[in-house]
C-alpha cells in the first residue's frame, strides 16, 4: 500500500524446509513483480524466513558451510535486484537482532529492507511477554519522499496482482482459513497444528497464484478465473 509518498510491500515468505522452493521463488521473483508496480520508493518488512548473513543464523544442528552459504543467496539475490539497504545493518551495525528464538536455534527473521531514497533516523526490538518472534520498530526520518523512476529489467515480470481480489480466490481462503481454525491439533497442540497443518495447507494457495500468473503470461494477459 503507499501511504505519503512510500510503499509498504509486507511479506510473510513460505517457512520451513518443505517449502524452500516456493520461498525462493517468492524472494527472487514474486516480491520483486510486486513492487514493480508502485512508482514511489519501497520498504519491505515482515517475516523473510530466510537470512543473508552466516551470523544471523544460530542453530544446535550442525550444516555443512558449503549449504549454509547457499542458503544466503535467495535474500541476497532481493536485495540486489531492488537495490535495498538493510535498515537494522545501516543504523545498529552489526548489533545481534534474533527475531526468533526458539529451544533449538534463533535468526533474525523479521526484517525491514528500505531503497536508498529512504532514511530511518532509528530502529529496535519490541519485546512481547508471549510469542516466538519480536517485533522490530523502525522510525522514518521524513513524511515526505522524492519521486522514484525505476528502471525496467527484461526478467522483470509484473505480478497480477488483481488475483487476490478474485471472488474464487477469496472463497478458496475463507475456506482454508474456517478449516485450519477447527482442526482438531489447534486445540489439542498448538505447535504442531501450526507446523504440520496450517503452514504446509497454506502453500496450495500460494501455488494457486503462481499458477495463474503463468496461464495469464501464456494467454498474453486475457486472464478470466482460471481454476
Amino acid at each position: 500500500m503507499e501511504v505519503k509518498g512510500f510503499a509498504f510491500v509486507c511479506i510473510y515468505a513460505p517457512s520451513g524446509d518443505q517449502n524452500k522452493t516456493y520461498r525462493d521463488s517468492f524472494l527472487r521473483e514474486t516480491i520483486p513483480a510486486y513492487v514493480a508496480q508502485y512508482k514511489a520508493p519501497a520498504i519491505i518488512l515482515g517475516d523473510f524466513n530466510a537470512v543473508d548473513e552466516i551470523d544471523d543464523r544460530k542453530s544446535s544442528k550442525t550444516t555443512p558451510p558449503k549449504i549454509r552459504l547457499a542458503l544466503l543467496e535467495p535474500l541476497r539475490d532481493l536485495v540486489k535486484a531492488l537495490s535495498l539497504t538493510d535498515v537494522w545493518r545501516g543504523i545498529r551495525k552489526n548489533e545481534p537482532c534474533f527475531t526468533y528464538i526458539c529451544a533449538t536455534s534463533q535468526a533474525r527473521l523479521d526484517r525491514i529492507y528500505c531503497q536508498h531514497h529512504v532514511k530511518f533516523s532509528d530502529i529496535h526490538l519490541h519485546e512481547l511477554p508471549l510469542g516466538d518472534h519480536r517485533p522490530i520498530v523502525g522510525y522514518i526520518n521524513s513524511t515526505t519522499s522524492p519521486c522514484v523512476v525505476r528502471n525496467k529489467s527484461r526478467n522483470l515480470r509484473k505480478l497480477n496482482t488483481s488475483i487476490l481480489e478474485e471472488e474464487e480466490y477469496i472463497k478458496l481462503v475463507h475456506v482454508f482459513i474456517e478449516e485450519m481454525s477447527q482442526h482438531p491439533s489447534r486445540i489439542g497442540n498448538v505447535d504442531h497444528w501450526w507446523e504440520n497443518n496450517f503452514k504446509p495447507a497454506s502453500g496450495v494457495y500460494q501455488l494457486i497464484i503462481v499458477k495463474r500468473e503463468s496461464v495469464t503470461r501464456e494467454l498474453n494477459g486475457n486472464y478470466s478465473n482460471i481454476n
